[in-house]
């Protein structure tokens, strides 16, 4: 107990607004390793390439992760007008989390969309830490919201937006060469 408590409160805050990590994922690795227990540094190691972990507070975190991603399936089935009962609204979700995956599907700008889905991650994240301070479930949560910051800084705005306008500049070409074959 004492070495996660030294570990997690000489860890660097994170905030889902920050443009900059603190950490890569490696040294991340390296800063924990000395200071917990090989089982929990694997399942750490493990929750960075995505793997099943069968502990309490990770499988808790999935089965919220697999309720939030329905949301996001139901209100996208919805959006399109397609209603069956594969896309049933969740119901394990707090409303404050659907009302979040209903305007992440609206979101016209594919970028801001991506955002408010992770921001419902971020959010999940602060929920399920509230009760934990300097053990491994506060490690998992200091590590999840390393990767989702990852992920976000991976993206470029800039970028994105003028992938979208040659994929959709090649889609009008495309549709131009069918309607002249009509």
């Amino acid at each position: 107990m004492k070495a996660y408590y030294y570990l997690i409160t000489s860890l660097p805050s994170l905030s889902f607004k920050e443009e900059k990590v603190p950490f890569t994922k490696e040294s991340f690795l390296e800063t924990i390793k000395d200071f917990v227990s090989a089982t929990d540094y694997n399942d750490i190691v493990a929750l960075f390439l995505g793997k099943e972990i069968k502990r309490g507070f990770i499988k808790e975190y999935n089965a919220l992760k697999n309720e939030i991603e329905g949301s996001l399936l139901y209100y996208r089935a919805k959006r399109l007008g397609i209603m069956s009962d594969k896309y049933q609204k969740p119901s394990l979700v707090k409303s404050e989390i659907l009302s979040m995956a209903q305007a992440a599907v609206e979101s016209e700008n594919p970028y801001e969309a991506e955002m408010k889905v992770f921001e419902i991650y971020w959010k999940i994240l602060d929920e399920l830490a509230l009760f934990h301070f300097a053990d491994f479930e506060s490690l998992c949560v200091y590590a999840l919201k390393l990767k989702l910051l990852f992920r976000k800084t991976a993206f470029n705005k800039e970028k994105g937006t003028k992938e979208a306008e040659r994929l959709f500049a090649s889609y009008n070409v495309l549709e131009g060469l069918i309607d002249d074959r009509r």
